[in-house]
Parts: C-alpha cells; structure tokens; sequence
C-alpha cells in the first residue's frame, strides 16, 4: 500500500513538474527533433522546459504550415522561419523577439505587435496586403519585397536605416520621420511620387519601375547607387551627387542629362530615353555605358579610359541621327566597339558638332551616286574624308586641300554595296551615304 502510494505521489509530482507544449505540425516537431531539442519520435509535443529558455531557432526549409506551439519559445531573440509553408502567424507572446525571418512563405496575416525589441524583420516573398508596425519603433531593418502591400505606415520606425520594398503596389509611401535611412529600395509599385528631402543619409536608392514624372535628390548629396529606370521623368538632376557610382536613368522621357560633376560614375544606363547629346568626358572611371534607342546627334566617350569599358553592357546603336562618336583611340574603337553602334556612325577624335544641320554642310553635292569609282564633293572645303564599309570598319582614308571646295575621292577597289563618307571641315563634321555598284 506504501509502494502504490508512493508512486502515485511521483506521477503526480512528475505531471506537475513535466509540463508539454503541443506541437500540432509534425513537420514542425519533425525540425525540433532535428536540432535536438525534442527527443524521440513525433507526437505532438515538446517538453516546455526544453524549448523555454531557447535564444535561437532556426526551422527554416521545413515544410511547416503551423506554428503553434511557438508561444512558449518566450526566450526566443532570434527566429528564422524562411520558406516554409506558413499563411498566418503569431508571435505575441515573443516579446523579446529581436530579430524575425519568416520570408518566402504564404502568409495573409502576420502580427508583431508586441515584438516592441524586433530590430530586424524579414517578410519578404509573401502574400500580404497589409502589416502593422507602428509598436516596432526599434526597427533599424525591414524587408517586406514581393508582397501585395498597397500602403505602410513607417512614421512611427524612426530608427530604420533599411528599407526594402522592392514588388509590391505601394502608390504612396511617407518617409519624413526616416531621417537614419541609407538604404531604400521601392522598385516596381506604383508611386506617383516620391519625397526624399529629409532622407540626407541615403547612400542607395532605387525607385525605377514605377510611375515617376520627376525626383529631386540635390538633398542626397551622399548618394553612391542611383536607380530611377522605367518611370516617366522628364527632367532629372544629379549634379549634387559627386558620389554616385551607379546611375541607371534608362527607359524615361529624359531630353538631357549632365554628368559632368559625377567623377566617380562607373555604371550610367541612359538607354531609351529622348537624349539629343551625351558627354562622358568627365566621367574617368565609367566602364558601363549603355546609351542606345535615344536620339542622339553628338555623343562623346572621351574619357581616357575606353579601353576599360565592359562592352557586355554597353551599347551606343539605335541612335539613327548620330553620325560621329568621339573616343580616346579611333583605331581601337573601329577594332573592338564594330557591334555597338549603327553603321551610320563613326568613330573619331573630335566630332564636336556632328550629325547637327549645320549651314556649312547645307549645300554639299556628292556624285555621282551610286558610283563605280570616283565620288566628287563640291561646295564645300573639306580636310579630309574617310570612308566606312556598313560594318564600321575604315576602309579608305583622304587628306584633302582645305583651300578647294570640289574635291574628287576614289572609292575603286571596293565590293559593291553601301558605304558611308565622313567629311571633316576643323571640328564640324558630316557623313554621307554612297552606294557602290
């Protein structure tokens, strides 16, 4: 009777002392076991005094659609949840949460709260529409890209220094009160506006692909990445900007834009814009430059460092009216820059007012043309004369007598088809058609 009395009061002790925490998701209790923090195989709970006391969890890549149990993790600083298969989580009774990771997942809801120590927050690649963070005001990091959030109120985050918003439908979004920011990055929603002013910190920003007439960033004088591509700005200023090294301002209804007090510049995308002329002489360290499907007339890469520009990226054709492109070593632009640049263009060492109507050139006469052989210029004195084939490629060269206004130029030797005369008067400079039959 002593002994069954005896054990009865041991089970009852052990009942009291041996709390459990239901884990509903196998998958869940699957990952603790893993990490040996549940012993066994799964049934549906964990001991409360194994998983209380816990700093860390790390469950990410588990499968898990449920997170219950989670509640009694009340030690927890620093959770990571990433790509799992959560819709709806809660983490009120985390209060010491610091730092969460619950990216690429499926959640609809999500409620921090009461998570007033989180610092860092990761909700990336989710579904959800809306977030509320006005009691995370210790928040120096959020990242909530690829979401379907329309509208986020960070007035009360006065400590964030990044910002990623990156695919989502934002139309607006209020950033007076981030003072700290150095780092924003809402590409691809669909703001109509976007005041910077107060934001002097920022180093990195990208606002391209959304709906953009104009931005002012004279205020953010210490800007190094620039991003601003696929709005409809018509006018653009950057001449605060000294520190830029990446500027993409491609795919805008742009008609200029002045790098000339950007020598740092190493990355300038400018592509399908409405530019008439482009000047990079100033930009020594460029070794991106991708100005194609503009309207260029003058265009000149002048720099002292062609020789280091990655011509994966850079592209100067599908600039119809640009007939001379200024470059450090005419030789090795015609060697090596063939692909980048519409045949009707050559390249040369100084072309300062090329592809302009110019009154000088208004009363040229070339013929016969088509030609079999000579090609006479008249009206006008000319120094000299080079002829390109349809690839880019010099293929004849003329020193002509810049006293004489008619001046007769051989093209015999030539395969037939077309060809593309540069006629050089001191720095202004012309390019004709001539077809060889």
């Amino acid at each position: 009777m002593k002994t069954k009395l005896l054990l009865m009061l041991l089970l009852a002790n052990f009942s009291i002392y041996a709390q459990y925490t239901n884990i509903p998701d196998v998958n869940f209790e699957k990952q603790l076991i893993s990490l040996g923090i549940d012993t066994g195989t799964p049934d549906g709970q964990v001991l409360t005094s194994s998983i209380s006391s816990l700093s860390t969890l790390d469950v990410n890549n588990s499968s898990i659609a449920d997170l219950t149990g989670i509640e009694n993790f009340t030690a927890l600083e620093n959770l990571y949840a990433r790509k799992n298969q959560l819709s709806i989580a809660d983490f009120s009774s985390n209060v010491l949460l610091k730092y969460l990771d619950c990216s690429r997942n499926q959640l609809t809801s999500l409620n921090v709260s009461k998570n007033t120590k989180l610092i860092g927050l990761n909700i990336g690649f989710n579904t959800l529409t809306e977030i509320d963070l006005k009691s995370n005001v210790l928040l120096e990091g959020i990242d909530f890209q690829t979401n379907a959030l329309t509208n986020v109120d960070l007035t009360k985050n006065t400590k964030l220094t990044n910002i990623n918003a990156l695919v989502n439908q934002l139309t607006d979004l209020e950033l007076s009160a981030n003072t700290l920011l150095s780092s924003l990055s809402v590409s691809s929603n669909k703001l109509t506006s976007l005041d910077i002013n107060n934001n002097i910190e920022l180093t990195y920003l990208n606002c391209g692909n959304n709906l953009l007439t104009g931005i002012n960033v004279s205020k953010n004088i210490n800007l190094i990445d620039f991003y601003c591509h696929n709005n409809q700005i018509t006018n653009l200023e950057i001449k605060k900007n000294i520190l830029l090294k990446g500027f993409m301002c491609n795919g805008n209804k742009l008609s200029s834009i002045d790098v000339s007090n950007n020598p740092e510049l190493e990355m300038f995308d400018c592509l399908e814009n409405q530019l008439t002329s482009l000047d990079i002489s100033k930009n020594p360290k460029i070794t991106e430059l991708a100005c194609e499907e503009n309207q260029l007339t003058y265009l000149n890469l002048k720099n002292g460092n062609n020789l280091n520009l990655d011509l994966t990226y850079s592209n100067f054709s599908k600039n119809p009216n640009l007939t001379c492109i200024e470059v450090d070593d005419i030789a090795y632009s015609n060697a090596n820059w063939t692909n980048i640049k519409d045949a009707t263009a050559t390249y040369a060492s100084a072309c300062t007012k090329l592809g302009l109507e110019d009154l000088l050139f208004d009363k040229i006469a070339l013929y016969p043309n088509p030609t079999k052989d000579e090609v006479t210029i008249t009206n006008i004195a000319l120094e000299k004369a080079t002829v390109y084939n349809a690839l880019g490629q010099l293929v004849k060269s003329f020193t002509l007598n810049s006293n004489n206004i008619n001046n007769t130029i051989s093209l015999s030797g030539l395969p037939k088809g077309i060809y593309y005369v540069y006629l050089i008067n001191q720095e202004t400079a012309s390019v004709k058609k001539v077809i060889m039959e």
